[in-house]
């Protein structure tokens, strides 16, 4: 589970790094988060939006959003994570695929030996 107040206090005190959003892509969503997501006053919301490297959201500038359009931001761009790793999970799978169906068509030559 990830704790989003510590990304966040992470992001505001410590220098902020674009590795540590590849945790977001191999965690699947959890319902805890939008319980934290609530919880998060405005300072921790900016912390976080720093952290997960949004800085403009439906063409507003960060210093603008309110508290309710930065939650939107972070669950449009948690999306998008999970997204990207679907979309490499999806391929992978095809190209498994692919090579049991030519294991299997390899099987019934030896077969019919």
């Amino acid at each position: 589970m990830i704790i989003l107040k510590d990304l966040a206090q992470q992001a505001l005190q410590d220098k902020y790094c674009l590795k540590n959003h590849k945790q977001f892509e191999t965690i699947g969503f959890d319902p805890e988060e939008l319980i934290q997501l609530k919880e998060m006053d405005h300072r921790e919301l900016t912390g976080l939006m720093i952290y997960c490297g949004i800085h403009v959201y439906n063409g507003v500038p960060l210093l603008v959003l309110k508290d309710d359009e930065m939650r939107m931001a972070y669950l449009v761009w948690r999306a998008s994570c999970i997204d990207v790793k679907k979309i490499e999970v999806t391929k992978k799978w095809g190209r498994g695929m692919k090579w049991f169906s030519y294991l299997r068509i390899a099987m019934e030559l030896l077969e019919e030996q």
